[in-house]
């Protein structure tokens, strides 16, 4: 058997060593040829062979060569291609291969680490500062434009744009004019050639030689990688800092402890990165760090911590869902004990990332401060309570609305945890919570209502009698809603990219004609933080009525906690706007109104609830039978929810008989509540 055995592996070996004969030559053909994807897929297909059969020496040798060769392919595909390769040969035949091609790699970065003829007299600008040129440059244009108001230069100009009696396809053909001022100006990813595949193709060689490259990790080399993590590509930063996640991994806990100072201060900057890409680069480096020198990580949690803290409400779900992670697997169970005893640090960080031009980081800053209100030993944070409100409130007033969102929600945990520290803020709170309960996006509507209720049980009756007479003005509002509602109402964002100004840019040329081009995600002008005074909210457009109304339903749910006498009078009032239906939007108003009415019975007790139950069953069961299966779901789940409340066969006692009817063959009412007796 063993013979046997012997005979298959000798012929299995012998098999595949001629059909390496047959496909080592064309597959070196195939890497050689113009076609940048057979080069790519020469490359990807050796990476394999070596990774899984090993191939020949000298098919190793000649693909090296030809690697080499690669390294500043024009095709940045091939180049990533090759960067893999290596990755495979360095992991089988040893740091020979990283000698082999050091020269190469480092003459490459060295070369295009600035810009290629790349003077004093040539602007660099990032993305941010490029875009406000451009807008600069343009206003620039259109005033000079309005000054010309010669005839002659009008139809000129309108003859060069665009003749009406030309085929419009025209437009298609036509050149982009350029601008001379802007000329020089590059964008921060264009123009480093081969920098960052280079860079690549250095930390994929790290990570297959693994601990053996510990020796060539000289301080010249060192040097170079923390000097990438503030580069202005972004891509270059983000291969350093995976760079510096595989350096983590090669050094022994002793050896990166002589360079911690250094490579936490490079870790920490990462963390707090504007590109979503780099921030979660620096996570993978940050993990590694602490889970590979834990002893040494632990002196530098003053730095490190806040960027970590903030991560885990990070809006790009990868770098959130990794941070939370990491936050899990590293600190564990101490997490509460160590904000409590790093808040000196972790204040002042949450502050500054709140004044961030980024209005994602603005927003998750939002989130953690809420968590410090809610979650973190009170006395710790007593004494930054003004500090945090002052920069919730800012935040309070920002352009984009996740940040007022959580903003309002924190203020909410703040007053909450915080009564005495936070009266000094009350009134202007109170305004704002007002204002966005009317707000035009729902879910700020309904969080500004629970801030207030917060507010309400940490107040008591001094809180209640704030927020009755404005319940009482707003939830009748929707009885003054025009029949010609819309959505959007007369919207008008000052942000270029307004979903209600959609519509009226698709449609007019001269917004489309000859203007500065933007790059998806990079060069679009940034939501506005709030400067200070009461207009800095970057929307304006009259309040809909209709949605003051829903603000107001969410807020009686709140009130109905905390005092259901005065709910109590206030429900005819829920229901007479429940018979509304004059209004484009009145289902939304409706849905609303059915989903929130299950809580404030609950709140106000069977016994109180009954009592003004009737007046509400004509418009749930209009509801219904509506063309809004959204607002007809609502009223099913009320109905539903209301019977195992209250008691199925007292819910249907006050039922007509087409009602009841209609209950029993609806398909939004559960089964177990139709034909009861």
């Amino acid at each position: 058997l063993n013979n046997n055995n012997n005979n298959n592996s000798s012929s299995s070996s012998s098999s595949r060593t001629e059909e390496e004969k047959e496909v080592t030559p064309a597959l070196m053909t195939v890497v050689s040829a113009g076609a940048w994807e057979m080069r790519h897929g020469g490359f990807l297909a050796a990476a394999a062979i070596v990774e899984h059969a090993g191939g020949s020496q000298a098919f190793r040798t000649e693909m090296l060569e030809l690697a080499k060769q690669s390294l500043e392919d024009d095709e940045v595909r091939v180049r990533r291609a090759v960067a893999e390769f290596l990755e495979k040969l360095v992991a089988r035949d040893g740091i020979s291969v990283y000698l082999a091609v050091k020269d190469i790699i480092f003459g490459s970065i060295t070369a295009n680490f600035a810009r290629e003829k790349q003077v004093d007299s040539e602007k660099t600008v990032p993305a941010a500062q490029l875009a406000k040129q451009q807008q600069r440059q343009q206003q620039q244009q259109d005033e000079s434009m309005k000054q010309k108001n010669s005839a002659a230069d009008v139809v000129e100009h309108e003859n060069d744009v665009l003749d009406a009696d030309e085929d419009t396809t025209s437009l298609f053909r036509s050149k982009p004019k350029k601008n001379p001022a802007l000329a020089d100006i590059k964008h921060d990813t264009e123009g480093w050639r081969t920098l960052e595949t280079s860079f690549h193709a250095l930390q994929r060689i790290m990570v297959g030689a693994g601990e053996a490259f510990s020796p060539h990790l000289t301080d010249e080399l060192l040097g170079l990688v923390y000097k990438s993590t503030s580069h202005l590509n972004r891509f270059v930063r983000e291969t350093a800092y995976l760079a510096i996640g595989t350096i983590c991994s090669i050094f022994d806990e002793a050896r990166l402890g002589e360079v911690s100072d250094q490579l936490t201060a490079m870790v920490s900057r990462g963390l707090s990165d504007n590109w979503s890409q780099v921030r979660f680069a620096a996570s993978v480096a940050a993990r590694k760090y602490l889970a590979n020198a834990p002893n040494v990580a632990v002196k530098y949690y003053d730095r490190m911590l806040p960027a970590m803290c903030l991560n885990r409400y990070y809006v790009a779900e990868g770098v959130r869902l990794y941070s939370i992670e990491t936050w899990r697997t590293a600190i564990g169970e101490r997490g509460k004990a160590l904000v409590a005893e790093y808040i000196d640090h972790i204040v002042p960080f949450y502050v500054k990332q709140a004044g961030a031009d980024n209005h994602a980081v603005r927003e998750a800053a939002c989130h953690c401060i809420a968590e410090l209100g809610l979650k973190v030993d009170k006395d710790a944070v007593r004494k930054h309570v003004s500090l945090l409100l002052d920069t919730l409130i800012l935040c309070f007033k920002d352009e984009s609305w996740p940040v007022r969102d959580a903003a309002c929600v924190a203020c909410g945990n703040f007053v909450s945890s915080f009564p005495e520290e936070s009266k000094p803020s009350l009134h202007e709170l109170y305004h704002l919570w007002f204002e966005h309960v009317s707000d035009n996006i729902p879910s700020v509507r309904e969080d500004s209502a629970i801030a207030l209720g917060k507010v309400m049980g940490a107040y008591g009756k001094d809180a209640i009698d704030t927020v009755l007479p404005e319940l009482e003005k707003l939830l009748p509002m929707a009885k003054k809603q025009p029949s010609e509602s819309k959505q959007y109402g007369a919207l008008t964002n000052t942000t270029t990219f307004g979903v209600a100004q959609m519509k009226k840019r698709a449609n007019d040329e001269k917004l489309h004609t000859d203007q500065t081009r933007f790059s998806c995600g990079s060069l679009a002008p940034k939501m506005k933080r709030a400067a200070g005074g009461c207009m800095d909210h970057g929307f304006v457009r009259p309040k809909e009525p209709w949605e003051s109304s829903d603000g107001a339903v969410y807020l009686l749910r709140e009130l109905s906690a905390h005092d259901p006498d005065a709910t109590a009078k206030l429900m005819p009032v829920l229901a007479e706007i429940a018979r509304v239906h004059t209004f484009a939007h009145y289902t939304k108003l409706l849905e609303t109104i059915w989903k929130q009415v299950p809580v404030i019975a609950k709140n106000m007790g069977k016994r109180p609830f009954k009592r003004v139950l009737m007046p509400l069953i004509e418009p749930l069961f209009f509801t219904l039978r509506c063309d809004n299966r959204l607002a007809m779901s609502a009223a099913g789940s009320c109905i539903g929810k209301l019977c195992a409340y209250l008691g199925t066969r007292i819910f249907r006692g006050r039922l007509e008989p087409d009602q009841l009817h209609q209950m029993d063959t609806s398909p939004f009412v559960e089964p177990q509540f139709k034909h009861v007796k």
